[in-house]
């Protein structure tokens, strides 16, 4: 025992027989005691002590989320994203500055809250009526991340197949579709004669657009990513697909109501036949759009009736 315990040697009892060749630790637990309480006083010693806020920040991080008066700043926000638009990260600053409130209730400390800030500094750049939507879910993936249940790393590539896919879709299904629906509808009803109704239109849209700008904000910021599914299954491409079809429709019916002449049922018949098998001609087949319209310039040219049109077109 003297040899393997120096230091110890009078907290040992005396032993004979085979005690004294046992292993050092078996053979004087009060030895092995005291010399653990040393090491630990030693590591003591060299760890640094915690900040003093250090404990704060690691309590507040895991139930800290924005108030309401925050998450209203932060939507109303949104509406603003455009106005620092610029050629190098393009709507990087607005998304920054819709995002800043929320940022620093979730991120109490300054560090933590200025590398939450340049993780959006890169290019970002959406459709504008997404905009809500993408700032809920990036408030929620901060939360997740001040509660270490999200790696930061991973947040880039999350974010960029999130903002292009969405961008996508809005160009798609808003600006491709849904703005020229609206703008079909009023100039038709405008026309008509039905300005009021048009008004209207316009207003029950602009109402509309503001509930589903509040609405997809709330589902981002309680769902996360999860919300990402849901708008698998509204499936938007195909609808937007479908409002497209409307939309032509609607033109005919414009076109119908601006022609500067009284029109007859079968020439526009035709003519709706017609474009109808040249859109499917050119979607299915691939045939040239200019070898198309040159056809229907000669076929309306040898047509009679077609001869009247053009006469009163200033352009023929």
């Amino acid at each position: 025992m003297a040899a393997s315990f120096p230091l110890y040697r009078r907290q040992c009892p005396r032993s004979t027989g085979t005690t004294r060749h046992a292993a050092g630790a078996s053979a004087c637990p009060a030895a092995l005691a005291a010399k653990t309480q040393v090491r630990r006083q030693r590591q003591r010693r060299k760890t640094p002590p915690p900040h003093p806020n250090q404990a704060r920040h690691a309590a507040d991080a895991s139930n800290a989320m924005p108030d309401a008066r925050t998450l209203l700043i932060c939507l109303l926000r949104t509406y603003l994203i455009g106005a620092s638009f610029n050629t190098r990260g393009l709507q990087n600053i607005g998304i920054v500055y819709a995002l800043e409130p929320g940022l620093r209730a979730i991120h109490q400390d300054p560090r933590a809250c200025r590398d939450a800030r340049k993780r959006y500094l890169r290019h970002f750049n959406t459709h504008p009526f997404w905009t809500p939507l993408l700032v809920g879910v990036f408030l929620s993936l901060e939360g997740n991340i001040a509660r270490k249940t999200f790696p930061p790393e991973l947040l880039a590539s999350v974010k960029d197949t999130t903002v292009y896919t969405l961008s996508a879709i809005g160009d798609s299904v808003f600006g491709g579709s849904l703005l020229v629906f609206w703008s079909l509808v009023s100039c038709t009803l405008v026309v008509s004669g039905h300005e009021m109704a048009a008004a209207l239109f316009t207003l029950s849209l602009f109402l509309g657009l503001q509930a589903f700008k509040a609405l997809t904000f709330i589902a981002g910021l309680r769902e996360g990513l999860k919300v990402l599914q849901r708008l698998k299954q509204w499936d938007l491409i195909n609808w937007g697909d479908r409002i497209k079809m409307c939309n032509g429709l609607l033109l005919v019916v414009l076109l119908w109501r601006v022609w500067p002449h009284p029109a007859h049922g079968l020439p526009w018949g035709i003519a709706c036949i017609m474009l109808s098998v040249a859109a499917l001609m050119v979607g299915r087949f691939h045939i040239s759009r200019i070898f198309l319209a040159a056809c229907a310039l000669a076929g309306a040219y040898a047509l009679p009736w077609a001869s009247d049109w053009m006469l009163l077109v200033p352009s023929f």
